[in-house]
């Protein structure tokens, strides 16, 4: 156990051992700022899923007003869940009646397969994967529904351009009603990973699943792990959630299969992130791993390297806003590539803006050579912030 009293309640709820249990309502005794546990649980976007493991293991040791706001933040997941997997549903038949082959990602899908429950995951925005050859078709079908393409350099009109499938993975889509986007992927993996998850062979492995009644086609066993490896090591591992989802998609495809697994990460590019997130797994929530696995674990001082740094970034109970994991990143992408290339992905990581750069800033057209200074100057800023942050 790791970090504060309250960081280490979110902890121990979230464990997949069997000691668990104990573990919970050890540090449930400990605890005396739940406001501050609700706060470090809804930035690491766990708080449903603490919630119901506290109503379970120690109900009698949290506070009645705690356990009454976490349901009541668990009661609206829930109902924006629903409201999210109709929209969903929505939009896939619209798709499907086009005949375009949809595989639904992440969202409520994964919360079903690895949780059982919707409900039981915090997420933010819908994503789904369509063949590059159907995606003029599926982005057509989505203005008529009355989606609104989001605008940006890359994007800069509603049809999606040649250039931008080249340089990207997917195109944010608002909702009509404006509440949330709908991410529209041709690919799911960075340019750096060219031979990680091809879209045709996840079309092939795809399972259907029924979500709120409704079937719907998502990923294979292999692939949501590999897919939640990549995931996490893209967005730098910096919520809790990201390692969470990862060890239930892990015990999904089952233990006996972790060898087989990264061997296939080996030939995609991906065996350094696949062991990182598994010693992360191991060494916060108690997956336990073969002798085999935890040796090459330890082998690879990269990953290692890594892992450390991100168990003591847990360890400081933040709320957010760090960026220090951002450069592990790239690491993670390019250490097994030489200097010189990630020296370069650096460089371009850092010049790019982000759609939130667009979104922030609205620039005239004559000032939009502007954006990747703006960019260098907030991810330095940021970086600057968590250098700080490291000798606290």
């Amino acid at each position: 156990m790791i970090g504060s009293a309250e960081f280490q309640v979110v902890q121990a709820t979230l464990r997949v051992d069997s000691d668990r249990d104990l573990a919970t309502r050890t540090a449930a005794r400990r605890l005396l700022d739940w406001q501050r546990m609700q706060r470090l649980a809804r930035f690491h976007r766990v708080l449903p899923l603490v919630y119901e493991r506290l109503r379970a293991i120690a109900p009698g040791l949290v506070p009645p007003g705690a356990m009454q706001e976490m349901a009541a933040f668990r009661k609206a997941n829930e109902l924006h869940t629903f409201q999210m997997t109709a929209d969903l549903v929505r939009v896939v038949r619209a798709l499907e009646d086009e005949g375009i082959s949809v595989l639904c990602l992440k969202g409520p899908m994964l919360a079903t397969l690895v949780y059982g429950d919707p409900a039981l995951r915090c997420f933010e925005d819908l994503d789904i994967l369509v063949q590059l050859s159907d995606y003029p078709r599926a982005e057509a079908t989505l203005i008529a529904l009355g989606f609104t393409p989001v605008i940006s350099k890359i994007f800069p009109a509603s049809q999606t351009t040649d250039r931008a499938f080249a340089v990207e993975r997917e195109r944010h889509f608002v909702f009509p009603h404006r509440r949330y986007c709908l991410e529209m992927h041709w690919r799911i993996t960075t340019r750096e990973l060219p031979r990680a998850l091809g879209p045709i062979g996840l079309f092939q492995r795809s399972r259907r699943v029924v979500v709120n009644g409704q079937p719907l086609s998502t990923l294979g066993d292999y692939d949501v792990a590999m897919h939640l490896c990549h995931h996490g090591m893209y967005h730098g591992w910096k919520e809790l959630s990201y390692v969470v989802d990862f060890a239930a998609a892990l015990l999904a495809v089952g233990p006996q299969q972790w060898e087989a697994l990264l061997a296939r990460a080996r030939e995609q590019g991906l065996y350094r992130p696949m062991l990182v997130g598994m010693r992360l797994c191991h060494a916060l929530l108690g997956l336990a791993l073969s002798q085999e696995i935890i040796h090459a674990c330890s082998r690879d001082l990269v990953a290692r390297w890594i892992a450390s740094s991100l168990q003591a970034y847990y360890s400081r109970s933040s709320e957010g806003g760090e960026f220090q994991l951002f450069v592990l990143i790239f690491r993670l992408f390019t250490v097994e590539k030489g200097r010189t290339r990630a020296v370069l992905a650096l460089v371009s990581i850092m010049f790019t803006p982000t759609v939130s750069d667009y979104q922030r800033i609205a620039l005239p057209a004559y000032l939009r050579w502007l954006y990747p200074v703006l960019s260098l100057a907030r991810r330095t800023g940021e970086a600057l912030a968590a250098i700080r942050g490291q000798f606290r």
